[in-house]
């Protein structure tokens, strides 16, 4: 079973793309994706509250393929942030929660940060459900969540290579090898192939999830990134889809 832990559904006007279910249906077929895990974009861009009761429709249209992330655009929310975890977790059955940290425009500094205290009490309620935390953000992050809550599963977004993390791979595989507690999403823009097999070798197949960052990137792309590696069939199989099947109690 391929499993994409890496998927946005709705509106993206900044990236000039809609993720619309269809397409991203017709798209995992071809290439042979059975689940999908979702975050809505709305629910990260406008209303985090709108955009999740979306989602948890589309979840109930495809309960076999859509998997669904709880998106807090802001833990800056307080309570209504928690409380929106433990809605989204026991009414609409999601399994993950996605949380974004931003840089100040023009720069790598935070703006907005899953390490901040506000953010704390939401990443505790997603641990006491078992959720998986996607978390868009740099290694000094997501090491620090990692060190205060042991127990949460923590992966980090396009394992390090985007604006905010610096494109530091390495770092990312260097916290991940201090913290038990942390995965590798393979979602990326980068094209340097050998981070997934360096990623491997350091922290065992065990310990990356696959991601496709559809609709911005394709599956085709992002399973050639595994694929075509000198990686075994069994490693390839861990990071498609049996990591996430394990951790989830597919």
């Amino acid at each position: 079973m391929i499993i994409d832990a890496h998927v946005h559904l709705g509106p993206m006007p900044l990236f000039r793309v809609e993720g619309r279910v269809d397409d991203l249906l017709r798209a995992a077929d071809r290439s042979g994706i059975e689940k999908l895990f979702c975050t809505e974009a709305i629910a990260l861009y406008y209303d985090f509250r709108e955009g999740n009761e979306r989602l948890y429709r589309i979840m109930r249209q495809h309960p076999d393929r859509i998997l669904g992330y709880c998106t807090i655009s802001s833990a800056r929310y307080g309570a209504k942030a928690v409380e929106e975890v433990e809605r989204c977790a026991q009414d609409y059955g999601m399994r993950g929660l996605k949380i974004y940290s931003f840089s100040i425009p023009g720069t790598r500094e935070p703006f907005l940060s899953v390490d901040d205290e506000w953010m704390y009490p939401v990443v505790e309620k997603a641990a006491e459900y078992g959720m998986v935390i996607l978390a868009h953000c740099n290694a000094e992050e997501i090491a620090h969540l990692a060190s205060l809550f042991p127990q949460a599963i923590l992966v980090m977004a396009h394992m390090g290579n985007t604006a905010h993390a610096r494109g530091d791979w390495h770092r990312a595989i260097a916290v991940a090898q201090r913290y038990p507690n942390i995965y590798l999403d393979t979602s990326t823009s980068s094209t340097d192939f050998d981070c997934v097999e360096t990623a491997v070798a350091i922290l065992g197949a065990e310990r990356l999830l696959f991601g496709s960052d559809w609709p911005l990137f394709s599956h085709e792309f992002a399973l050639a990134r595994i694929r075509e590696t000198a990686l075994s069939p069994e490693e390839q199989a861990l990071i498609l889809g049996g990591n996430l099947r394990r951790l989830l109690g597919l």
